[in-house]
């Protein structure tokens, strides 16, 4: 058969992918007898094929076939099935290759498609196992968290309603129900302590009320000789020294406030409420007191009356212009503003202004009416200092009995208890408001009262 011929069929690569290719070669020579595919040049009686291509039948004298790895003339890696034969007395060997990466190459896809598909599954563990895992991690550290909290002191913390039914849910419940169990521990022992401290106050008021009858009769038999001797000498003077006798004046009106003030003392530590009230004009009894309690203070410290008429005689004799009319006791009320003018200038070190302001309003607001006052008309008497302030905690002790800021044998600490008691048997109230530096303004709220109004029964 002419070479051209066998050139032709051996180009035949039906079914032998893209890299496949048929040759002939002789056993002997190794020598090609067709053209490669790969070649650019003729391969015919040219181009050797590698001894370990025809390995398996060189020597033998029969036919053989079989399927081996090995090289091609390129040194290409390939897999190659071999036919030896004899024709006319000539040893020949047919090869047909393909390379060995395009026979591995789906076998490699695969493989990577398994690679891929297993870390994709092992993604899809880790990704549920995280998630199982932060049920469990993210409700255990909120509970820890919260028994955190509880051991701090925060008893008000807000559980969550526990919609789990397994052993984390139960943990939530034990927290919610152990958080209960301190705060009513916290409260009984918020009662206990308050019971402490309303029996402590019962027994200082117990011996304050003892104590202040002694002190009472021996304070009334020291200012009894005030009081007849200033009249005597007054009745003596007969008109003779007007200045002397307004001075005597003024000695027997202050000893009679003292004497009624003492009386009030008693009262509170009796916590009698008898004392006689009557329907009068605001502004002219303010100013009375204000008058003699300015008598007690420093000329250091000043009266800066605001809306008012700024002596005691124009209130007494032109005051009925504002109608201002409450239900109250004279002389508690000097007893009042004395204590609330005291206070001021120890706060200013007994240097500085106070500032008076009466007005009558509609009040509303529950913060002014302590939530207990009915809305109405009031009237509101305002008194501000400009000493340093007060801080939120000694704001909510101001009123309480024997609290007080001043040092050892300056104070009692009853006066605003005091103060509050009397405000509270007029059926008004008394606020604070105050800023570290900038001075403490007392707001009193007293029931408007028509003329006729009775005090009302204790």
């Amino acid at each position: 058969m002419p070479i051209s011929k066998i050139d032709e069929v051996m180009q035949a690569r039906a079914g032998m992918g893209r890299s496949g290719e048929t040759y002939i070669v002789g056993a002997e020579d190794l020598y090609m007898r067709n053209n490669s595919r790969f070649s650019d040049e003729p391969t015919i009686l040219k181009t050797k094929v590698l001894p370990a291509a025809v390995a398996p039948v060189i020597g033998q004298n029969e036919n053989r076939n079989g399927v081996h790895e090995t090289l091609d003339y390129r040194g290409v890696p390939v897999f190659s099935a071999y036919e030896s034969f004899n024709f006319k007395g000539t040893h020949w060997v047919i090869l047909a290759e393909i390379e060995k990466s395009e026979v591995m190459e789906p076998v490699h896809n695969l493989l990577k498609r398994m690679a891929t598909n297993m870390a994709a599954v092992i993604l899809l563990i880790s990704f549920l196992a995280v998630l199982a895992s932060r049920r469990i991690t993210v409700p255990i550290a909120q509970i820890t968290a919260r028994l955190k909290q509880l051991a701090e002191g925060h008893h008000d913390i807000d559980i969550p309603a526990h919609k789990r039914n397994d052993e984390i849910g139960k943990m939530e419940q034990a927290v919610e129900v152990f958080r209960d169990h301190v705060k009513a521990a916290e409260k009984h022992a918020q009662q206990q302590s308050a019971q402490y401290e309303r029996q402590a106050t019962l027994q200082k008021f117990e011996a304050l009320a003892q104590m202040s009858g002694g002190m009472a009769h021996e304070i009334n038999n020291a200012l009894q000789p005030i009081l007849g001797l200033s009249e005597i000498v007054k009745e003596g003077l007969h008109g003779q020294n007007p200045h002397l006798e307004e001075c005597m004046d003024i000695i027997y009106k202050s000893a009679d406030n003292a004497r009624k003030i003492v009386g009030g003392v008693l009262a509170f530590g009796r916590k009698n409420s008898d004392q006689e009230r009557n329907v009068i004009q605001a502004e002219s009894a303010i100013n009375e007191a204000i008058w003699f309690a300015q008598q007690l203070l420093p000329s250091t410290v000043g009266i800066i009356k605001c809306g008012m008429h700024h002596e005691v005689n124009d209130a007494l004799t032109s005051g009925e212009e504002h109608g201002y009319r409450i239900n109250i006791n004279r002389v508690r009320l000097i007893q009042i503003i004395t204590n609330l003018f005291s206070n001021a200038a120890h706060a200013m070190n007994n240097k500085g202004r106070i500032f008076i302001d009466l007005r009558q309003e509609f009040v509303s607001d529950p913060h002014l009416l302590a939530g207990k006052l009915p809305p109405g008309k009031y009237v509101i008497l305002s008194i501000r200092d400009e000493g340093h302030g007060m801080d939120e905690k000694t704001m909510a002790s101001a009123f309480d009995p024997f609290f007080t800021t001043k040092k050892v044998g300056e104070g009692t600490g009853l006066g605003l208890s005091i103060v509050h008691g009397i405000i509270k048997e007029w059926n008004g109230n008394i606020t604070v408001e105050s800023t570290i530096g900038k001075g403490t303004t007392f707001r009193i709220l007293l029931p408007h009262a028509e003329e006729k109004r009775q005090a009302p029964e204790s």
